[in-house]
């Protein structure tokens, strides 16, 4: 009887799945000490002669099965246990060869014959079998016996212990298919899985991990030396791992892992201690996750996002996200700078609005109500007001979206204009010291011209005066010269008269007529051409262009000129006004059935109804520092095109400039 446990039994594993399969076990390793501390008394006796007829030790005080045989086999005495475990008759236990009944049938027949094979060998021996207890359960028992010799070396008793192992097997069944079902577990995971002892020494990995890298695992186990994970990642993984594995407490850590080809991909690794009843760590368990292509596009995202910080710096442009549900705004690094806020945490719709110039909240307010109500993408310039009271001129361009729960989020950036704005207003005063300067040089040039030109006949007629007033003196008078005289001062007369309208007609820029001008987009232009002025001089322009209005036959520059000049005059009327919004409104509509009409109302300081005909005359002016030449000009534009221009005073303070162009001319 040599047959080993592993033979009938699953193969024993090591290592126990969970604290209580772990105490049954050591139950189990005790009660085996504790036998073969019994079977130790009975073996003290071996080579002592002994009576045959009488027993060295009582069956009865061993814990546990044990038999007395005979030289041959045969079966002397059995304790109490053992008849209480089978419950069986004399007969049946000594006779237990031929009473299968107290053997499992699979195990019947080779217990007979491993019995026979030990007893006559002669030499100690080991079996295990299945055996059936008083109420007919099966359960395994292991069988030791060892045989008792004289001073002859006779054996004269057979001793034999045996032991219920049932448990013991039943557990180790119960760890096997435990380990069996986690390895499946382990191997099934979409990911990579390492074991590690509670020293922190790899142990274990599944399949996955172990054709990733193509190595076993006693090659992985030199992880930090044989250029598995990276060489630049090593010494952080390192610290990290020694860290965790010294504290107890979980990790996670990135590095890159060589793949069986050669190449490095990024792993995310999270690691988690498994500890028994009392606390202490059994295991490590890793879990790796291949991250490569989720760091390929974070290291693409950062680029892009890095080139479009710079591009936003270079441009002065700074981008946000204004969430009208929340009222929430996310803005840019570069918006942050250009408000000059320190604190992200600091912006929110207010404290942006805190920074907006006072003169030009109503611009913001009227371009926040558009933004709310979805109409339109504006587009509008305002000024910051910093805290040291420095100004910013700064542009803003949004456009409203639907954000991801379908509510409405307004995007858009905005640009500092403020070098912009210097080099124009710089501009706007070299040309107006320019066009002062061309006036001047004009002016004198035209005063050369006309004295150069005129010169030659005035000194004919100056002549041609003396001569005639001799004639008429002499005595007798001249008449016929005097007459003669006469004619060719007419002559020198009209010559100037000439004189000067060529100079009029060269000084006056006077250029051919375009047909098909769109009054509607020449209003339009001049507006666009003026709203740096309007804004430096805070007014509102609110226009309300008449649609489908027909083109009309005109001089589109100087139509334009016009245009401008009664919006100027609008804006210089309303430069004293402080009690009340600056507001210039602008309309076009049809006068009729073949004219067009453009109004310009102001709410300024507004004019006597007496003065409204005598505004349109050369050199009268209302403005301290006017000449008196614009609404003249404006007057002699509109009837060259067959049309009039006419002032009503307000019907609320201000005045209303308007003209009126046939269609056709």
């Amino acid at each position: 009887m040599t047959q080993d446990l592993a033979s009938v039994a699953p193969e024993p594993l090591t290592t126990p799945t969970g604290p209580e399969t772990q105490a049954e076990m050591e139950r189990l390793k005790e009660r085996v000490r504790t036998l073969e501390r019994e079977l130790a008394r009975y073996r003290q006796a071996e080579g002592a002669p002994a009576p045959q007829d009488e027993c060295l030790l009582t069956p009865e005080d061993v814990p546990n099965f044990v038999g007395l045989l005979k030289p041959n086999g045969a079966v002397e005495r059995v304790n109490r246990q053992l008849w209480e475990f089978f419950g069986g008759t004399e007969e049946t236990i000594v006779d237990w060869g031929n009473h299968p009944e107290i053997h499992h049938p699979e195990d019947r027949a080779r217990i007979v014959r491993e019995f026979a094979q030990g007893v006559g060998s002669g030499k100690p021996f080991i079996c295990t079998y299945r055996g059936r207890r008083y109420d007919g359960t099966y359960r395994w028992l292991e069988c030791e016996q060892k045989p008792l010799r004289d001073q002859q070396g006779r054996i004269y008793r057979w001793c034999v212990v045996m032991r219920d192992i049932d448990d013991l097997v039943r557990a180790t069944e119960a760890l096997r298919a435990s380990e069996l079902d986690l390895r499946l577990i382990i191997n099934t995971i979409p990911g990579l899985i390492c074991l590690f002892t509670p020293a922190g020494e790899l142990e274990g990995a599944n399949q996955q991990f172990l054709d990733y890298v193509g190595e076993p695992v006693e090659v992985a186990k030199n992880w930090a030396t044989n250029a598995i994970v990276h060489p630049d990642d090593v010494p952080g993984a390192t610290e990290l791992f020694m860290q965790a594995i010294n504290s107890g407490e979980p990790y996670d850590l990135e590095i890159r892992i060589r793949r069986c080809d050669g190449a490095y991909r990024w792993f995310k690794i999270r690691g988690r201690p498994h500890r028994d009843e009392q606390g202490r760590i059994m295991r490590w368990y890793g879990l790796l996750t291949d991250i490569d292509d989720r760091k390929i596009a974070e290291d693409e995202l950062r680029r892009r996002e890095y080139y479009l910080a710079m591009g936003e710096r270079v441009s002065l442009t700074g981008s946000f996200a204004w969430d009208f549900s929340t009222d929430k705004i996310t803005c840019s690094d570069q918006l942050l700078r250009i408000h000059e806020f320190a604190d992200p945490a600091t912006v929110t719709a207010a404290a942006m609005r805190d920074r907006i110039h006072p003169d030009d909240l109503p611009i913001l307010e009227s371009t926040r109500a558009e933004v709310v109500s979805g109409r339109g993408n504006p587009e509008y310039e305002i000024r910051l007001l910093m805290p040291d009271g420095r100004v910013k001129h700064v542009r803003a361009f949004s456009e409203v979206i639907p954000g991801a729960d379908g509510k409405l989020i307004c995007v858009g950036a905005v640009q500092d204009v403020s070098r912009r704005r210097l080099a124009e207003d710089a501009l706007d005063k070299v040309r107006s010291d320019l066009a002062h300067l061309t006036r001047v040089t004009s002016l004198g040039t035209l005063t050369a011209s006309i004295a150069h030109e005129v010169n030659q006949p005035l000194a004919g007629i100056m002549t041609n005066a003396n001569t005639c007033a001799r004639m008429l003196t002499a005595d007798p008078p001249n008449l016929a010269g005097a007459l003669e005289t006469v004619r060719r001062t007419i002559r020198d007369a009209n010559r100037a008269a000439e004189v000067v309208a060529r100079l009029r007609a060269l000084f006056s820029g006077k250029t051919e007529r375009s047909a098909g001008v769109d009054l509607n987009e020449a209003t339009s232009e001049v507006l666009t051409l003026m709203a740096s002025d309007l804004q430096r001089n805070r007014v509102q322009v609110q226009t309300n262009l008449a649609s489908e209005l027909p083109r009309i036959t005109a001089d589109r520059v100087q139509l334009q000129q016009v245009i401008l000049n009664l919006v100027r005059n609008a804006s210089d009327a309303m430069s004293s006004v402080e009690d009340r919004p600056r507001v210039a409104v602008v309309e076009t509509s049809r006068d009729g059935a073949e004219a067009v009409r453009l109004s310009v109302r102001d709410c300024g300081v507004g004019f006597a109804p007496a003065n409204a005909e005598q505004m349109f005359q050369a050199f009268y002016s209302t403005k301290d520092s006017g000449m008196g030449m614009g609404l003249s000009v404006s007057r002699s534009i509109i009837e060259s095109h067959k049309g009039r221009i006419w002032a009503e005073p307000g019907e609320h303070g201000g005045a209303a400039f308007a003209f009126s162009i046939p269609v056709s001319i």
